[in-house]
């Protein structure tokens, strides 16, 4: 009888482990097709003259290099939808924000990444919901970056460029303007290098932000409200305007 029991036992504790272990396989397996199906391309194109990339959560990243195409890789939960004329137009897009959204190791390495051959291009347009931006300074005749809540990072802008965020922050250059400018921040922090040599009268318009500057002539900190800093006579006007984001600027060593 003693026997009977243990060997019940035993089968019940087998059952119990056969159970869980099919269990395991049942949660784990949609984690490894949801792995297997990320999808990871790099794609080429020639004649691009006017780049257009739109994504929901995922980085962009445009950058120069040596090459004669326009490279774009793209990591992420969805394949990208590109769509090319003949007048040179690339569109890129990847609208994530409703796609599902598990954890995998490769997630810090999702994003749209695109080399542009050196050249001045017509147009650059890059708008994200919630993915942070970053650009080097791109020879174009109108430049747009625009997201709600992703961050935005570029360096070498000029007065061709709009810039538009509701809540991330904007780290920005500006070298050359030729003409008025107008950078519209949220709430998030604005953190932006003058060149020394620009003639520009920089407004700041806030309801709730403060402004720190530093490195030119007159350095202040003005804790609540507007400022207006005026450097080589100010030729052309900055607008710079925030809900309560804070607002500091550098003069270019």
């Amino acid at each position: 009888m003693n026997k009977l029991k243990k060997l019940s036992l035993m089968f019940i504790i087998l059952g119990a482990v056969f159970i869980a272990a099919g269990a395991a396989l049942a949660y784990f397996r949609p984690f490894n097709s949801y792995n297997d199906a990320v999808s990871d391309e790099t794609l080429y194109f020639g004649s691009v003259r006017e780049l257009i990339v739109i994504t929901g959560s995922l980085p962009i990243t445009v950058e120069y290099w040596d090459g004669d195409d326009c490279e774009v890789s793209c990591i992420g939960d969805l394949p990208l939808i590109t769509d090319t004329d003949e007048s040179g137009v690339l569109r890129l897009t990847q609208d994530d924000s409703f796609s599902l959204s598990l954890f995998t190791a490769r997630r810090d390495s999702f994003g749209v990444t695109v080399k542009l051959p050196r050249r001045t291009y017509r147009r650059v347009s890059l708008t994200s919901s919630s993915g942070d931006i970053s650009a080097q300074p791109i020879s174009c005749e109108s430049l747009e970056i625009s997201t709600r809540s992703g961050n935005i990072s570029l360096f070498g802008a000029d007065d061709r460029a709009k810039i538009k965020t509701e809540s991330g922050n904007i780290e920005l250059g500006i070298s050359a303007l030729g003409g008025d400018m107008e950078l519209s921040g949220g709430s998030g922090d604005i953190s932006l290098t003058l060149s020394k040599r620009l003639s520009v009268c920089m407004e700041y318009m806030t309801e709730k932000g403060y402004c720190t500057a530093r490195g030119f002539a007159e350095e202040f900190e003005n804790r609540r409200g507007d400022a207006v800093i005026l450097q080589n006579g100010g030729e052309y006007l900055l607008k710079i305007t925030t809900v309560t984001g804070n607002l500091t600027v550098n003069g270019e060593q």
